[in-house]
């Protein structure tokens, strides 16, 4: 009876005060119901401005891999006073100075920069009652854990864009809405140690960092290593894997890692090259450099992530090491070239160059031999492969300088993956295009099983070569294409040896021509490869009129498409070009010794 008394009291004083019975129920539902509300947007890379979301939905995107650039909240705070700010990070800038707030702009637009990282805040009685929760999306990591309170969320010294923001508030006391403690990661340099085992002198003191492990004048042979990764930041995960190339056995086949030995030790063997890698997710965030001094050479260039560095073919032995790791896609510490010297015994020492066409039927496989280098272009279909082997071993070629796969087409790479697999290759190059098809992706893993890398194939890109007076330049892609149009992503070769020119186009079609053709990077050549088996796409008059060549060669099998077509062989009739034709001759070889050239 007394608390009915004291709520009649109550309302007697509302009433007093101007308050109906509905605007009664209505404050004590508010007092219930009315809890703060976040929103929030962000202004993301070349979409701009995302519509507003509330309470723990994604702005931003998630595998687009698009920037967030700019940020805006805004809080209705319901029954009690305060606000939400808040601040971001910036690429090139750092830390906003000032907190901003009420759906000012935190960031920046029009300027193509990145955030890295962003806090958010409660104020007033806002901040005694709730606490604002947030995570990110953040390049390479992925959802971090949730951060709350002024703290940071993302990450700083990686360099990596925000994709995503995810906003909530939750009442003091009450669960987080998901895994708290790593929601910002901050750089760390890791620390990678090496050790070498010397002749005669055994296992020496564990080094760092760049600094060598070894000797360097003593002519003492490195004959094993041993490598391992620490002081990764939190949520990078892996280590350092590592193989050796060793005497009389060629490339260990099983890699090492953290700490264990490659190589031998008491068999008087030495080593002769090295590949490294790291492991696990910190290979999307760091490099491994490392080179070494070698027999007669000295210090190579800087190799990375898998390559090779030392030599092969010349017995010659690693003295010292060096080892680096860098932030990803940070520059060398030093120059990459050279990093790894492959011999290549000359088939012929008489002959300054031959260049094979090989008849794999309707498909494209070319052997250039510069007298110094063995560099195979496209390796047919699948069963191309072992005719490519026999035809290489028959002609006293054991391993190659380079790999060229022009595109992805199964009629042009193959072959390729046997030879791979089979055969000691330097260095593979490709234009930058993929392919989703098995043949592509076995292409792919026997690469990468070799621990070999690819080289972008594209205008201006040069493979080295020894052989005086030569030259091997891509001309094309000049630009990029469509994945509808892997074709004209073919890589587009010019070999010069003294006088002589010849141009390897792959399947290189009508737009592509036109495109180097307006780069200007085509000339009067003596050889030409003819594109795509003589297809009526490819091989234009503007492009004959400008290359005239004097030989053309049609790598070509039985086929259902018409190829070569008679629009083509009239082109090629119209500048004065003899045709030879591989459905034909079978396969067929161009010499070119002191400045003469013989097809047969």
């Amino acid at each position: 009876m007394q608390v009915k008394k004291k709520w009649l009291v109550a309302l007697g004083c509302l009433f007093l005060f101007g308050f109906s019975s509905q605007q009664v129920q209505g404050v004590e539902a508010n007092q219930a119901t009315d809890n703060p509300q976040v929103s929030y947007r962000t202004h993301v890379e070349n979409l701009g401005w995302q519509q507003y979301v509330n309470d723990g939905k994604t702005s931003g995107t998630t595998g687009q891999a698009k920037r967030l650039e700019g940020v805006q909240l805004r809080v209705d705070p319901g029954n009690y006073v305060g606000n939400i700010t808040y601040r971001t990070h910036i690429q090139d800038y750092g830390w906003e100075k000032d907190f901003v707030s009420d759906g000012q702009v935190s960031g920046t637009t029009g300027q193509a920069k990145r955030l890295e990282a962003i806090q958010i805040k409660l104020t007033g009685q806002l901040a005694q009652h709730y606490d604002v929760y947030y995570r990110v999306h953040a390049e390479n990591f992925g959802w971090l854990d949730w951060a709350k309170n002024g703290g940071s969320a993302g990450t700083a010294g990686f360099a990596y864009r925000l994709e995503g923001l995810q906003v909530q508030i939750i009442p003091k006391n009450k669960p987080a809405p998901g895994r708290e403690g790593q929601g910002f990661i901050q750089y760390q340099q890791p620390n990678i140690r090496y050790q070498t085992h010397v002749e005669t002198l055994g296992w020496q003191n564990w080094q760092q960092n760049g600094h060598y492990a070894g000797t360097t004048g003593k002519r003492l042979r490195l004959e094993a290593v041993k490598s391992s990764l620490s002081n990764l930041p939190a949520n990078v995960t892996g280590g350092v894997s590592y193989r050796t190339h060793i005497q009389d056995y060629g490339w260990e086949k099983n890699w090492q890692a953290d700490g264990s030995m490659s190589g031998t030790s008491g068999q008087g063997k030495r080593l002769e090259a090295i590949q490294l890698k790291l492991t696990g997710n910190a290979l999307r965030h760091y490099d491994v450099y490392y080179r070494v001094h070698a027999q007669n050479f000295g210090w190579l260039g800087w190799a990375k992530n898998g390559e090779s560095a030392g030599t092969a073919g010349f017995g010659y032995r690693l003295e010292a090491i060096q080892m680096k790791v860098v932030r990803k896609n940070s520059p060398a510490p030093g120059s990459t070239k050279g990093a790894f010297k492959q011999y290549v015994k000359p088939v012929n020492p008489n002959l300054t160059s031959q260049v094979h066409f090989i008849n794999v039927g309707q498909g494209d496989a070319t052997l250039i031999q510069t007298g110094r280098e063995n560099i195979l272009i496209d390796g047919g279909t699948r069963r191309s492969g072992n005719i490519i082997l026999a035809y290489l071993r028959q002609i006293g070629v054991h391993s190659l300088q380079a790999v060229v796969a022009t595109h992805p087409d199964a009629d042009h790479i193959g072959g390729l993956t046997p030879v791979i697999n089979q055969m000691p290759v330097g260095q593979v190059y490709a234009p930058r295009v993929s392919h989703t098809t098995n043949t592509y992706k076995q292409f792919l893993q026997a690469v990468k099983g070799k621990g070999l890398g690819i080289k972008e194939a594209r205008n201006g890109v040069t493979i080295p070569s020894a052989a005086p007076g030569v030259s091997l330049k891509f001309v094309g892609p000049v630009r990029s294409y469509s994945q509808s149009q892997l074709n004209d992503w073919s890589g587009v070769l010019l070999y010069q040896t003294q006088q002589k020119k010849m141009l390897f186009t792959g399947d290189a079609e009508a737009r592509a021509e036109r495109d180097m053709l307006q780069a200007g990077v085509l000339s009067p050549v003596d050889v030409l490869k003819v594109s795509h088996h003589g297809s009526s796409g490819a091989s234009t008059t503007a492009f004959l009129q400008t290359i005239r060549p004097k030989y053309a060669v049609i790598s070509v099998g039985r086929n259902s498409y018409g190829h070569p077509t008679s629009q083509v062989l009239n082109r090629l009739s119209q500048v004065g070009a003899s045709v030879y034709r591989t459905d034909q001759m079978g396969n067929i070889v161009v010499t070119v010794q002191a400045n003469q050239l013989t097809i047969r």
